[in-house]
């Protein structure tokens, strides 16, 4: 955390302190008693330093929890950029994979036109049209006809 920051909120702190009292609010006390009954320490006077009264310094409080929050951000951000650059990582690695496949199976690599898929590259093939279909079926009866005519005049010409 820069230190501009720290010394920022240190001022916003002083400023808001020196209009209320050092009262401890019920909360607190009730807190403090919990520990005392563990034989721990409260937890107020871990998170803040001692003044040389016995009071808790609320400024350095702020300022440990304001450090505390900063530890806390900066441990989840590593590990959310941790995912991030090991999903990357991973995509990266099959896209090689892909690669290395199409490499092997011939149908080339990158995004042109000469790299697209086998089927792309084979020649067109004319669907169905209809007018060719009926020039073909009339040229069929046609050749069928001369074919029985010549039948027909073989037959005249051998009897």
């Amino acid at each position: 955390m820069s230190t501009k920051l720290v010394k920022k909120l240190l001022r916003q702190t002083n400023a808001l302190d020196v209009g209320s009292e050092e009262q401890p609010s019920k909360r607190e006390q009730s807190s403090r008693k919990l520990s005392k009954k563990r034989g721990g320490e409260s937890r107020q006077k871990r998170q803040g330093e001692e003044r040389s009264d016995g009071k808790i310094d609320p400024v350095a409080k702020h300022v440990q929890m304001i450090l505390q929050y900063d530890k806390a951000i900066a441990r989840y951000a590593d590990s959310g950029s941790r995912v991030v650059n090991k999903r990357l990582r991973d995509q990266r690695v099959e896209t090689k994979k892909r690669k290395k496949a199409k490499m092997v199976d011939g149908s080339g690599v990158g995004q042109g036109f000469s790299g697209g898929p086998a089927a792309a590259r084979l020649e067109h093939e004319s669907t169905f049209n209809k007018k060719k279909h009926a020039r073909r079926k009339e040229m069929e009866s046609m050749r069928e006809l001369a074919r029985k005519l010549q039948k027909s005049k073989k037959r005249k010409g051998s009897s």
